[in-house]
């Protein structure tokens, strides 16, 4: 996959991944884009959420730093999305997700180390 990401991102295409970082919080668009930087005279990569950014001048440094982000049990919106196929959240009154519940952050973190272990197949 990440090669495939390099590959795309080096031939125009950008990335936006739903991510949350908290179990609470909304989702944003974590994204990953290259810009032609006039001052540097060399292509850079951005990796962009709401309220923040980080630069990279290596276009592996930035697709790692992308793939961590949103594909490992960092991106609660991921694993927020795998548990949504297993619970009903809108409709079982035990799991509110502005105020989880010890039991829903168990299952989190459950769901968690199972993406890891899927994120380390994909490096």
């Amino acid at each position: 996959m990440r090669e495939s990401i390099k590959l795309l991102l080096n031939n125009g295409l950008s990335f936006s991944i739903g991510y949350k970082s908290e179990i609470n919080d909304w989702y944003s668009d974590f994204k990953l884009f290259k810009v032609w930087d006039r001052y540097k005279k060399k292509e850079i990569y951005y990796s962009m959420i709401e309220g923040g950014h980080k630069q990279f001048d290596d276009i592996d440094e930035a697709v790692d730093y992308f793939m961590e982000m949103c594909f490992s049990s960092k991106n609660k919106g991921l694993i927020q999305e795998r548990l949504d196929k297993k619970i009903d959240f809108e409709n079982d009154e035990r799991y509110d997700l502005e105020k989880p519940s010890e039991e829903l952050i168990e299952l989190f973190e459950i769901e968690g180390k199972i993406v890891d272990e899927e994120y380390k197949l994909m490096k």
